[in-house]
C-alpha cells in the first residue's frame, strides 16, 4: 500500500555549475527514514553499496547515548540520496524562496531495491535511534536525483576528508565549561579525552564493568567505601594500550574499544568468579596484563582469518569463553615460584605459562605440567 511522505525543506544549491547537486534539508522520524531509505552495504557479493558492514556495537552505543541523558541529541544530519520525480518538488513559498515542499510516495512493504532513498552517511545513527525510539526526529540532508558515481564520491569525501577534533581541543572544552557535568556526560557516552588514563575512569564507572569500584585511584578512596580498591590503574592502561597496538580498524573507535575490553573481562569475571578477588593472583597487575594479551591475541587471530566480527560483542564473548575454557582457574589460586612477575621477563613467563596450560588441557594432561611459574608442591594444584 502506497504511503505518502511530506516534508517542508530548506533548499540549497551550493554550486551554480551544471551537474552540482541540489540539497534539501528537513527533519523526519527514524521510522519514516528507514522505510524510504535503503542501506546498501559494500560486500563481497555486492560491491556498489557505499555503507560498510553493520556493527551491532555502534548501534547499541547510539541507543545507549540517548538513554544516558535526556539532553543527549545528535545534531549531525544523515546524508541521503533521494530520487524524486519533478512533480515531487513543490513551488517555493513566495516570501521564502529557500523553503520548498517535498512529497513522494512509496510502499514500505515493497522491494528494498525500489526505495527512493539511500543512506550515504549515518546508518548506525539511524538504526541506533530507531531502536531507542522510532518516532525520534532526525536531521536529514538529501542530495536530490544524483548518480551512483556521485553517491560513492560523497561517501568517500565524508569518510576520508573529515578530521577528528584534537585532544587538546577536547581538554579545553572540558576545562572551559562546567567540568563535572560535562565530564560525566562524556563518560556516560564512553568518550575518552586522554590517550589511556581516561579509559580507567570509564572502566571504573561503567555499569556492568567487573572493575567498577575496585580500581586503586582517588575516585575510590573515599571514607566508608564498602569495597577495598586494589586493581592498579596502570594494569588497565596497559591493557588498553595493547589493544590499540593491534591496529584493528574497528577498534579505532574509543567506544567500541571500551566495549571490546569490557566484554573480555566480563566473561573472565563470570567464568572465574571465585578467583576475581584480591586473594587470587588473577587481579594482580602482571596477570591482568598477560591474560588480556593472551585473549586479545587469540581474538585478533580469529579476526585476521575472517572468523570473528570484532565489533560484534556477542560473538567476541563466545570466543573469549572458548579461550577461558581452555585454561585452568586453579592457576590463579596455586602457589607460584615467584612473588612478582611484573617485569618484562616475568610477563613473558606468564604468557608462556598460559600457552602451555592450554596445550596441556587440549592434550588431556595435567594443566600444570611444564608450567615453570607454578610451585609443584602447592596443595592447590
Amino acid at each position: 500500500m502506497l504511503k505518502t511522505y511530506k516534508y517542508t525543506c530548506i533548499q540549497n544549491k551550493q554550486r551554480s555549475e551544471s551537474g552540482a547537486p541540489l540539497f534539501l534539508m528537513f527533519r523526519a522520524t527514524a521510522q519514516d527514514i528507514s522505510e524510504w531509505a535503503a542501506i546498501e552495504r559494500y560486500t563481497k557479493d555486492s560491491q556498489k553499496g557505499p555503507q560498510r558492514l553493520k556493527k551491532p556495537a555502534k548501534i547499541a552505543e547510539v541507543k545507549s547515548f540517548f538513554q544516558k541523558d535526556a539532553r543527549n541529541t545528535i545534531p549531525t544530519a544523515l546524508l541521503v540520496r533521494l530520487t524524486v520525480p519533478s512533480e515531487g518538488l513543490g513551488t517555493p513559498i513566495e516570501a521564502l524562496p529557500e523553503v520548498v515542499p517535498l512529497q513522494f510516495e512509496y510502499d514500505p512493504e515493497g522491494s528494498p531495491e525500489g526505495k527512493p532513498g539511500m543512506i550515504i552517511d549515518g546508518q548506525h545513527r539511524l538504526l541506533g535511534v530507531k531502536e531507542y525510539d522510532p518516532n525520534t526526529q532526525l536531521n536529514v540532508v538529501a542530495l536530490i536525483n544524483i548518480s551512483d558515481d556521485e553517491t560513492a564520491f560523497q561517501f568517500l569525501v565524508v569518510n576520508n576528508k573529515a578530521s577528528k577534533v584534537t585532544t587538546n581541543h577536547l581538554r579545553a572544552l572540558v576545562h572551559n565549561y562546567k567540568e563535572e557535568d560535562l565530564s560525566k556526560r562524556l563518560r556516560d557516552i564512553r568518550m575518552s579525552i586522554s590517550q589511556h588514563l581516561d579509559f580507567v575512569g570509564l572502566v571504573d564507572s561503567e555499569d556492568g564493568s567487573p572493575f567498577k569500584g575496585i580500581i586503586d585511584w582517588s575516585n575510590n578512596q573515599s571514607e566508608g567505601a564498602s569495597t577495598k580498591a586494589f586493581v592498579q590503574t596502570n594494569a588497565i592502561e596497559s591493557c588498553i594500550a595493547y589493544i590499540k597496538q593491534k591496529r584493528v580498524p574497528e577498534l579505532d573507535d574509543d567506544s567500541i574499544l571500551l566495549g571490546f575490553f569490557l566484554t573480555i573481562w566480563k566473561k573472565i569475571a563470570a567464568k572465574w568468579a571465585q578467583q576475581f578477588t584480591q586473594q587470587s593472583h588473577l587481579l594482580e597487575k602482571a596477570p591482568i596484563i598477560c591474560l588480556n594479551q593472551f585473549i586479545v591475541d587469540n581474538l585478533c587471530y580469529e579476526y585476521d582469518n575472517d572468523t570473528l566480527e570484532i565489533a560484534d560483542f556477542e560473538k567476541v564473548g563466545a570466543s573469549v569463553n572458548r579461550v577461558i575454557d581452555s585454561l585452568s582457574a586453579k592457576l590463579w589460586d596455586a602457589k607460584w615460584t615467584s612473588k612478582s612477575l611484573d617485569t618484562s621477563a616475568g610477563r613473558n613467563l606468564l604468557v608462556a605459562a598460559l600457552t602451555q596450560i592450554r596445550r596441556n588441557i587440549n592434550a588431556g594432561r595435567n594443566w600444570y605440567e611444564n608450567v615453570s611459574i607454578v610451585d609443584l608442591q602447592s596443595d592447590l594444584l
